[in-house]
């Protein structure tokens, strides 16, 4: 028998809508989640917003709130999560009739009472065979036929941290009170400062976990919280996600060429993103490879240089998604290192400084975000405007091509471009982040010196000179980049949270309000990373503070709240740092919903909640 043909079945169920005595709907429609013996249902009903959704359900600590990274279908997958046939729905009659009923769907035949609700296993459109569910009554002549064949839909998550949840671990460090009351008092002069958090071994009592270490995937990220709301858009529908976007990825360092070093750990990603999708995808599982030819600017040079890498193609049927989320672009051109640039001082207040300092920048290579005359800005030309310039839209028309070449976009309007949030400004949303408040921020970045370069004379910190140079050559060329690449490409721009988000940045509410006078009358402002003061915590507790605390105002992680909550004692702890947290990523996972809701509604007009 032919496999179910979806637009025939879809005016079936408009022709028939109206006079229908039969409901019927999806139990589970997001299978990343199984459910079955799940204390708690992770998912967000019709109407609610993904924002409303993290904030209520992550305001108390309780553990079993926590997203279900046990549950992931995708810890062990199985073709059949790529193309299901069947999917659990259940049915029930408008105005049941008394007495039971006998239902049939395929193979099933079963006899209930009428006013029960059956629940069964409906085709989908991979199945095949009859999809007309019957009812009849025994005590009377009332029966009724439905159609009934669920829709699943395919979302594909591609691009880097701030898709993959960097800075968002699904079971947040845990930290052990007991241990740190302890430390504390026999190791004054390292609790005294925020150097503490370097020794995890006194004070981190379970580190944090991901359903996806190697690239700090969670199920708070924008993509799989986008996943949870589209799910719940048709009772019919179900939404299958693949969500494959890894920290620290690149366009030719992780989309179409596998990642090196990502932050979990190994030498490399075992393939390209997009390779996985394809091979996710192939239905056949029968794949042919070509080679392709990428040209890739490197730090230090003017020239991009030739490079080749593997393309997977599927021989057989490959199914596109319906929907393609992107973010990427921003390690492309050097965000993180640009951060470095503006943290670490431009020389030492005396020799061995200055030296300390030639040598931090010889290991890290900040970028300049723009040419400001230093000699780092040459060492590791070119600077991030020009890389944006001429090096940003050539890697966009790479993955345009790439996406239509393999299959998973004919044309190109089934993909989803997140534009990146801003993270510069203070509460006000208008004045740029400056010293004042950037010295507590930063203040892991002093911890990993080694105490040899006398990290304490440095000036661990981002003025708003630097701020303003990195608004100007990185975060509003970019943002103009990515949108110019979209209108280009036919691909969807999403921006609107840009504008709720900026007044939440990395420094909102984030001044220091204490202060204190020393034995000489000098006047000195406490600084806020938690540390001993008087042999008591301050501001807090280290083990009182919880990562999805919803009455920060600032919705960025600092470097404290990198290395405090998503702690696993690798060497990426602090990734996290000016990453958007959990409220952020709902935010815009609902600008992604209601752009994606917008086309899945006018691509098949089926009865919607």
């Amino acid at each position: 028998m032919n496999r179910i043909s979806l637009s025939a079945c879809t005016l079936c169920l408009i022709s028939t809508s109206a006079f229908a005595n039969i409901e019927w709907k999806v139990v589970d429609p997001f299978r990343l989640i199984d459910y079955s013996g799940a204390s708690s249902r992770f998912e967000i009903p019709y109407q609610e917003t993904a924002y409303d959704f993290v904030t209520s359900r992550l305001s108390s600590r309780d553990e079993k709130n926590l997203p279900p990274i046990n549950k992931s279908r995708l810890n062990n997958p199985e073709k059949n999560y790529f193309f299901p046939t069947h999917q659990i729905v259940s049915a029930k009659l408008v105005t049941p009739p008394a007495g039971d009923c006998t239902w049939q769907y395929q193979t099933l035949i079963t006899t209930i009472n009428c006013a029960e609700t059956l629940t069964f296993q409906a085709l989908t459109q991979f199945g095949e065979g009859n999809t007309t569910l019957r009812v009849k009554a025994l005590s009377s002549n009332y029966s009724d036929d439905t159609p009934v064949v669920v829709r699943d839909r395919l979302i594909l998550g591609l691009g880097d941290s701030f898709a993959s949840g960097e800075g968002n671990p699904d079971i947040p460090a845990k930290t052990s009170e007991s241990g740190l009351i302890f430390m504390a008092e026999n190791n004054k002069e390292i609790y005294s400062t925020g150097r503490w958090m370097k020794y995890t071994d006194l004070w981190l009592q379970k580190n944090a976990r991901w359903f996806d270490r190697q690239c700090h995937r969670s199920m708070l990220s924008q993509h799989v919280l986008a996943g949870l709301r589209l799910a719940n858009l048709n009772e019919k529908e179900s939404v299958t996600l693949l969500p494959l976007a890894c920290s620290g990825a690149e366009v030719l360092d992780g989309v179409l060429l596998p990642q090196k070093n990502p932050p979990g750990g190994g030498a490399y990603v075992n393939d390209s993103q997009i390779n996985l999708a394809v091979k996710s995808l192939c239905r056949t599982g029968k794949l042919t490879v070509e080679t392709q030819t990428f040209y890739r600017g490197y730090t230090g040079s003017g020239e991009m240089k030739k490079v080749q890498g593997k393309i997977y193609k599927c021989q057989g049927e490959l199914r596109a998604p319906d929907a393609i989320l992107l973010s990427i672009g921003g390690n492309d051109v050097g965000f993180a290192p640009s951060i470095a640039w503006a943290t670490i001082p431009s020389d030492g207040r005396h020799f061995f400084g200055t030296r300390a300092v030639n040598i931090t920048n010889n290991i890290i290579d900040p970028i300049c975000p723009k040419e400001t005359g230093q000699k780092i800005c040459k060492k590791n030309q070119p600077v991030g405007i020009d890389r944006i310039k001429y090096w940003l839209p050539k890697y966009y028309k790479y993955l345009s091509q790439q996406l239509s070449n393999v299959g998973l976009s004919k044309n190109q309007n089934n993909i989803y471009l997140t534009a990146y949030p801003n993270p510069i400004y203070i509460e006000d949303g208008h004045t740029l982040c400056g010293k004042d408040r950037s010295a507590d921020i930063v203040e892991q970045a002093r911890s990993r010196i080694p105490l040899i370069m006398r990290p304490a004379a440095w000036e661990m910190q981002i003025t708003q000179s630097e701020i303003g140079d990195i608004k100007k050559g990185l975060i509003d060329p970019l943002f103009q980049q990515m949108k110019s690449a979209a209108q280009n490409h036919n691909w969807n721009f999403i921006d609107g949270h840009v504008e709720i988000i900026k007044s939440h940045g990395i420094c909102a509410d984030y001044a220091r309000k204490d202060y204190y006078t020393d034995k000489h009358g000098k006047r000195h402002a406490i600084p806020l990373y938690p540390h001993i003061r008087k042999g008591a915590w301050y501001p807090a507790g280290p083990w009182e503070e919880w990562a999805y605390d919803p009455n920060r105002i600032r919705w960025f992680r600092n470097t404290n709240d990198s290395v405090l909550f998503q702690n696993d004692e690798s060497d990426s702890v602090m990734n996290g740092a000016f990453h958007p947290d959990y409220r952020a990523h709902a935010v815009m996972a609902d600008q992604i919903y209601d752009s994606v809701s917008k086309a899945w509604v006018t691509q098949l007009p089926m009865a919607i909640k």
